[in-house]
């Protein structure tokens, strides 16, 4: 197992272990504002794993470069390319991110599925104060009603959702981001 992929592990099971704090001392916590926290997560674990990867990283011009042996060691001349560091920083971020998803899946589904009562409630909640004053009443009534009847337990399909997309994206953007400030290619001769 590589280090990335060690990180992305550990990114995933950090996110879980706070959601797992919210849900046992405020379940309200879990619909309410989690995402961002753990995007937070993600985002010190890219920028740990590749920062890592980056003093790590050794490229010789040749491999007799490589066999020399020197009691001294100059790292002022590794490199490591973008498109590396990229690849990288975004395998961190959905394993992380998969591992996230499936404990949501199971902890909605299969362990708590009041959950998912709540997350309707709270929706409902929000609609209701975001009412758009020109909608008559009973049409803001209809629209609550079907609101109320959606069903909001998280699917597997919910990977390839809009949302998650959007949170894949999400974290493509971060890792191009850090990329690109952790970054350093052999320079042109």
């Amino acid at each position: 197992m590589n280090q990335t992929t060690r990180v992305g592990i550990l990114a995933g099971f950090m996110a879980v272990f706070l959601i797992t704090v919210f849900y046992i001392s405020q379940p309200r916590m879990l619909v309410e504002g989690y995402t961002w926290l753990k995007q937070l997560i993600f985002l010190g674990a890219i920028i740990y794993g590749l920062a890592q990867m980056r003093s790590n990283s050794v490229q010789a011009t040749s491999i007799q470069e490589l066999s020399k042996n020197t009691t001294t060691v100059d790292t002022s001349g590794d490199f490591i390319g973008f498109s590396e560091l990229l690849t990288n920083g975004f395998k961190i971020y959905l394993i992380g991110y998969f591992i996230t998803f499936l404990y949501i899946y199971l902890l909605f589904n299969f362990i708590d599925p009041s959950l998912i009562d709540l997350v309707r409630d709270t929706t409902v909640e929000i609609n209701s104060k975001m009412k758009n004053p020109e909608t008559a009443d009973h049409i803001f009534q209809a629209q609550l009603e079907e609101l109320k009847e959606r069903d909001f337990a998280p699917r597997l399909t919910d990977i390839v959702s809009v949302i998650g997309m959007v949170e894949i994206i999400i974290g493509f953007i971060m890792s191009f981001i850090v990329a690109l400030f952790l970054r350093r290619e052999k320079p042109n001769y």
